[in-house]
């Protein structure tokens, strides 16, 4: 069997945790070369998952000849420059959230990808599940008409990780997560790079209008990142949104998206929270019920990323909708939202 070449950059918390036990465990995987900082750490990971080279530097990671794709799980900060230099290299990728941490980065790397004709993934994990596919199904049929109003929420049990006092439940994990990537405001730390993100993801996969400005309130950490997000958007198509995100949800309790788009036609309801799951089209004279069969937030998972990354690297374009122009329209709006968290003013998304 034929197998593709990985690469991994940024082999921390995350990556070690969720991306390579599975990328180790696929048969048509060969887990070429692996960059992270600290020697004795990056030999534990090449030895821990079967890593053919092992390097410090990203450059050398990226430089062989017969990859043929790459993981980029390095801190927020790093993101742009291992991406575009993976991109160089004419590598498929996969992006951890966000892509980059500025809009014009982020133009960037979609513009070098679309030029190299490379596939860029990025892994919210629930864009790739069947009743966001559903969700999506839904309003290309125009079953909603022309989308006016957008109200998207999301919450989490991380007051500890975006407080800069860790991950209570990765306290038994190999590496433990980087304090300064989600909770140090210089380096890209705050919930909406770090969770927010997924939820605006979400709603780029499902709709096809383009920000135009927006209002963002919010509530700080001890650490002077954000707590909660209040998001105000104008799209350019005339439509609206509300956008919310919120680190306030006791642990031990699943996080929770919820999604809904009016229509000049009708409504769509999407709720992901455990055990109360539900995808519902109301349209005028009934309502179109969508069987979640059990599966909201618990399912979870950036393994079909990993699958779409393999098939891409095989000549298999799979249309996932958290592509390049996903990652990048999203980073519009998170740059603009840190932008009016620090003027407290609109601010235009460019």
């Amino acid at each position: 069997m034929s197998k593709v070449n990985i690469a991994v950059i940024g082999a921390g918390w995350w990556c070690t945790e969720f991306h390579l036990p599975y990328l180790n465990s696929l048969e048509n995987v060969n887990l070429h070369s692996v960059c992270r900082f600290g020697n004795s750490e990056l030999n534990l990971v090449k030895e821990k998952f079967n890593f053919t080279f092992a390097s410090e530097d990203y450059q050398e990671a990226l430089s062989y000849d017969d990859l043929d794709g790459a993981i980029i799980s390095t801190p927020h900060t790093e993101h742009f420059k291992c991406a575009k230099k993976a991109l160089e290299n004419n590598l498929h990728l996969i992006i951890e959230k966000p892509m980059t941490l500025k809009s014009e980065e982020a133009k960037e790397i979609y513009e070098i990808s679309i030029k190299k004709n490379k596939e860029i993934i990025i892994p919210y994990g629930y864009n790739f599940t069947h009743f966001m596919d559903k969700a999506k199904e839904y309003i290309d049929e125009n079953l909603l008409g022309e989308i006016k109003h957008i109200d998207g929420s999301m919450s989490s049990p991380t007051l500890d990780l975006f407080g800069g006092k860790g991950l209570i439940e990765a306290k038994d994990h190999t590496f433990q997560p980087l304090s300064t990537t989600w909770s140090d405001p210089e380096k890209g730390g705050g919930y909406a790079w770090g969770q927010t993100s997924h939820l605006i993801g979400a709603i780029f996969k499902l709709i096809k209008l383009t920000p135009e400005k927006l209002f963002c309130f919010h509530s700080e950490s001890p650490t002077k990142v954000d707590y909660t997000n209040a998001v105000s958007l104008l799209f350019k198509e005339g439509a609206t949104a509300t956008i919310s995100g919120c680190a306030y949800l006791p642990k031990g309790k699943e996080e929770h998206i919820e999604i809904k788009i009016h229509g000049t036609k009708g409504a769509l309801f999407l709720d992901i929270e455990p055990y109360r799951e539900r995808l519902t089209i109301k349209v005028e004279g009934e309502n179109i019920e969508y069987d979640m069969k059990g599966d909201g937030a618990l399912t979870y998972s950036t393994n079909p990323a990993i699958d779409a990354l393999v098939s891409a690297c095989e000549g298999k374009i799979i249309n996932h909708g958290s592509n390049a122009l996903n990652g990048y329209k999203t980073v519009q709006v998170l740059d603009a939202m840190y932008r009016s968290m620090n003027s407290k003013k609109l601010e235009t998304v460019y």
